[in-house]
């Protein structure tokens, strides 16, 4: 059921015949297809799913402002620093962390880190889901060993726990407070555009880079040659759409963990909803929300060298909604409009190629809604351009069928433009989750 799987792996890592693999559908997220022939039906991969099984309540986390007192450090974090210091603290125990770091190729998957100067690779926020493939069974074999820390969304880390059947004494996880993954082919769709649009290949790319503070992130790519690449985040189409929950895994508009009855021993995230008087000093550098969630994750952060300040959990609830609810499903009417906009620019461009796709969107998400689409889409491109304060600043959307040819690629950066291509064959109108690049629009 895509509306439930997290991707999490467990029912594939678990399975004793290797019967299940991990494999992407169309819209770019991972799913466990079953081998038939290879399947025994013994049950322990539903045995082991976690959304098959009821979570507990357990009591309220203790709540706090932290930081890390080293600048360097905390300025290359994207909040407080505070996930460094633990998994610092883990590996001068002799332990491993596991984290999601980017690969030469710009895929997202989870790591082992074995040493404090390896840990750049793991800092940072990073707006995509993260590839768990064989991961689990590596962190089993460690755990064998030595002592492990993993890093990951929630479900990631339930998902660890049910492979593993329990909870390790050895085992310290800290889960993030998410507002839900991105999908990884838009991702990679788009990686590749940056880097056809600068004929080389991206080196590093930081989505909340603090280069004008904390509370102003920019999206920052690293080209091969050396030059940099930077904008503010939400004003990229990325950004925005992320923001807005347009790519973002099914199962997240539903998820049970955004609440604070949380997975992990710890929780990490941005502390924001601050006001002006408090903490002024360490605002503009970044300041983590830590929830302490077990007493294992207490004995941790006992250890821990922070600078900290407690706060009542409405405090951070009141900052990250996602700690009470998930993310609400993006408006109806405006993907359809989007959608319309799509098909209707698309008719008067390419014209023939136009009834194949109204056709298409016709099939999958029925004649009526495809034709709602057409007329708001058609008022739109007609009527916003002629607004005065949006004049030079309305782009021509451009449609990207799974059939169409290659557009030209996005760039990042000061004085150039985004581009979209969205797929308007998705199977819902109210999900334009194949945001392949970016819109038309000049940055500052």
């Amino acid at each position: 059921d895509h509306t439930h799987c997290t991707g999490c792996t467990a029912c594939a890592s678990g399975c004793p015949k290797d019967a299940i693999t991990m494999e992407r559908d169309r819209e770019g997220f991972a799913y466990p297809v079953i081998d038939g022939a290879a399947c025994v039906r013994c049950g322990h991969c539903t045995a082991v799913c976690p959304v098959l099984r009821e979570r507990p309540q357990s009591s309220m986390p203790a709540v706090f402002a932290a930081w890390n007192r080293n600048d360097e450090i905390r300025r290359d974090s994207t909040s407080g620093g505070v996930f460094t210091l633990l998994a610092e603290y883990i590996l001068e125990s002799g332990g491993v962390v596991f984290g999601a770091a980017f690969d030469g190729s710009q895929h997202l998957r989870h790591t082992a880190c074995f040493r404090k100067e390896e840990l750049w690779r793991l800092r940072g926020a990073k707006y995509v889901q993260s590839d768990l493939e064989g991961v689990f069974r590596e962190v089993r074999r460690w755990l064998d060993q030595r002592p492990v820390l993993f890093s990951g969304t929630p479900c990631q880390v339930d998902g660890l726990y049910r492979y593993l059947g329990g909870r390790p004494e050895n085992l310290t996880t800290c889960d993030l407070v998410c507002h839900g993954v991105p999908s990884p082919g838009v991702w990679e769709d788009m990686a590749r555009s940056l880097e056809a649009r600068r004929q080389q290949p991206l080196q590093a790319v930081r989505f909340r880079n603090k280069v004008a503070g904390w509370k102003d992130s920019h999206f920052t790519a690293v080209n091969g040659d050396g030059t940099v690449d930077t904008a503010p985040l939400f004003r990229t189409e990325y950004g925005r759409a992320f923001g807005r929950a347009l790519f973002l895994r099914p199962s997240c508009y539903r998820c049970p963990y955004a609440s604070m009855t949380r997975v992990g021993d710890l929780t990490l995230g941005d502390f924001w909803g601050l006001r002006p008087d408090e903490l002024p000093d360490q605002q503009e550098k970044g300041i983590s929300l830590l929830l302490v969630n077990t007493p294992h994750g207490s004995h941790i952060f006992d250890q821990l060298p922070l600078a900290k300040q407690p706060f009542p959990p409405e405090r951070a609830i009141a900052g990250n909604p996602r700690l009470a609810s998930p993310i609400p499903l993006p408006p109806v009417i405006c993907n359809m409009v989007l959608v319309g906009a799509e098909i209707a620019w698309f008719s008067t461009q390419e014209g023939a190629a136009f009834w194949p796709a109204f056709a298409f969107n016709s099939l999958t998400v029925g004649i009526g809604e495809a034709a709602a689409c057409f007329i708001l889409g058609s008022l739109l491109l007609r009527v916003l351009p002629r607004v005065p304060a949006l004049k030079g600043r309305i782009a021509s959307p451009r449609i990207c069928c799974h059939s169409a040819q290659k557009r030209r690629p996005a760039s990042v950066g000061r004085g150039t433009s985004f581009h979209l291509a969205v797929n308007s064959s998705f199977p819902a109108p109210h999900r334009a989750r194949r945001l392949r690049a970016f819109q038309d629009k000049p940055f500052p």
